[in-house]
Parts: structure tokens; sequence; C-alpha cells
């Protein structure tokens, strides 16, 4: 089977039935090209049995010294997220399709990466942050923040997802499965109010901006719906503001999951359950920010006059020292 045909039979089975099938057909393109060039080189057909382990490590050298459109090198995660669909494909041709593939050892070719970026946004840094968005962005902000919604799953976000009389909303969530991951989370008493005071706008979205130019069918202030795009642009441009170019729409998750741990005492599967993770080996890269309770616990733990139970052992002593003395 030449690699064409696999990876259209691929994409046919699986691939566009991805949740993020868009991204799947990117890799798959770049995948695609990458080994058929990879295997020319060597004399060899463009056949998917010809994908072996020299070849695929020969693809991730070449691949790591790649330009993204960000112009900085391609990250190691990048180059690990195409091999997740080679894999997918080999193993697919071994296992369904009967193909007689050697799947290499991955664990060798998959390459080291850096823990995800945790961010903890002070109360203080997100007001400075809300005073330099828009007001018509605030609304979303917020709930980005109390919700731990990811922004492509929030924005825009159908009213049908909100139901107030049961206190509840529903949302698709990125996963392998077509059409997301069904995540539901109360609404707050505090959300509620956000909510209320958003919908109304757009029969299509919660939370909507107002156009400032007539430009793309758009008409100058009219309300339209808030997309991931133009909030990251608007979130981007206040962080940047505040002397905090780093910082991103994703972070404010972020802040929900460590308020949340916090709030809770250190509670991992109320912060599992808050960020929708399917696995909490997944929420625990938020428990390092429990380090100052650690540290008075420990503390404590150490200080006799700032533990009652060790203040009290103590004083058992002493009394019966005391006693034994008279």
């Amino acid at each position: 089977m030449t690699i064409d045909a696999a990876f259209r039979r691929f994409w046919e089975e699986k691939g566009q039935h991805d949740a993020d099938s868009r991204t799947t057909l990117e890799r798959m393109g770049t995948l695609q090209d990458g080994f058929t060039e990879r295997l020319r080189e060597r004399g060899r057909a463009a056949r998917l049995a010809e994908i072996d382990a020299e070849v695929i490590a020969d693809y991730v050298a070449r691949r790591r010294g790649t330009i993204s459109r960000a112009k900085k090198l391609l990250s190691p995660a990048s180059v690990n997220r195409e091999l997740q669909i080679l894999r997918r494909i080999l193993r697919r041709a071994a296992r369904v399709w009967r193909m007689p593939i050697v799947l290499p050892a991955w664990d060798e070719l998959m390459l080291p990466e850096a823990d995800e970026r945790v961010v903890d946004i002070s109360r203080d840094l997100e007001a400075k942050i809300l005073a330099q968005l828009r007001p018509d962005f605030v609304p979303a902000a917020e709930f980005l923040t109390l919700s731990g919604l990811r922004a492509g799953n929030a924005l825009p976000l159908h009213p049908s997802c909100i139901d107030f009389e049961q206190g509840l909303m529903t949302v698709k969530q990125k996963s392998r499965k077509p059409g997301g991951k069904t995540h539901v989370l109360p609404i707050t008493s505090r959300m509620q109010v956000l909510l209320a005071n958003a919908i109304g706008h757009d029969p299509d979205a919660v939370f909507t901006y107002v156009a400032q130019r007539t430009r793309a069918g758009r008409v100058r202030g009219q309300r339209y719906p808030l997309t991931p795009e133009t909030f990251y642009n608007a979130f981007k441009a206040a962080a940047k503001a505040v002397g905090q170019p780093d910082l991103r729409p994703h972070d404010l998750r972020h802040v929900a999951g460590t308020r949340t741990l916090r709030a809770s005492g250190g509670n991992l599967r109320a912060a599992q359950r808050h960020l929708g993770h399917a696995r909490i080996a997944t929420t625990t890269k938020y428990a390092h920010y429990l380090l100052d309770e650690l540290r008075e616990a420990m503390e404590a733990a150490h200080s006799p006059e700032k533990n009652p139970e060790a203040a009290a052992s103590k004083e058992r002593k002493l009394r019966a020292k005391r006693q034994k003395s008279a």
C-alpha cells in the first residue's frame, strides 16, 4: 500500500471523525510529504511498509530544525503531535488492515517535552488586564476565569448550553471523540449574573462584541459573536499593555484550576471535575501552586508554638515530670 493510499484510507475511516479533524488533516499532509521525500532520497518506494525507525528518526531530526509560522524553531511537542498521527496510522495498518508493518519503539523516537506552562494570575494583575480590555470583551474574560473553559469551547457559547433552571451549563470539550467530550459545569451565582447580562444580543452566541468599523460584512456599532481569534488578539494587547506579553487566553483556564484547588484545600478531584480533565494526572500539574499552604503546614508541624497538638504533648510531658519530682 502506498503512503498516499494508506493516508487516504485512514482519513476516511478515522481522521475525518476526530474532534479537531482540520488539525489532523494538516498534520497528515505534512507527514505524507515528509516521508515521501525521505524515502525517495533513499531510492525507496513511497510505501507505508518502508517507513521504519531509521526513516522516522531522520524525519524527526529534520522537523526539529524547521521554522514554524511563528518564526521559531518547531517545538518538540509539535513534532510529537505529528508522530502521534503517524503512530495511529501504522498501528491501524498492522492491527486492522493486517499489513506486514513492523511497529517501531516509539519511546525512542518521541522527543522530550517541557512541562506545560501553568500560570497563576493574581487578582490584582487580573484587574489590571480587565481594565485594559474594551468593555464588550470583559464579560468573556471573566467567564473564562470563572468557568475554566478553553476559549475554543466557550467562544462562541450557544445560549442553549445554559440551563438557568437547573443551574448547569453543558459544553463540548476537546477530545478524540467525534464532536468532543460532554462537560457539565454548575453555574455559580456570580456566573449566573454574568451570563444573564451577556445573553440576548445574538441568538447563536452568549458573548458578543461591538464592531468598531464597517468591513468584512460587519456594520459599525452592531454586535457579533465573539470568536476565539478575536478575543485572543484583544487579550494579548491587554496583557502587553500591563507588561505581561507572554500571557495567553489559555492562562485564564490555569487561573480557574489553581483557584479551585486552593479554595478546596488541595482537592485535586474538585479541580479535575472543574476543568474536565479525563485523567487526574493532568490536574496534578496545578498542585505546585499549593506550596505556600504546604509551607504553612510544615511550619506548624515543626514549631510547637504553632502546632496545638505538639504544644499539648509538650505540656503533658512537663506536667508528668513535675509530678514525678514531687
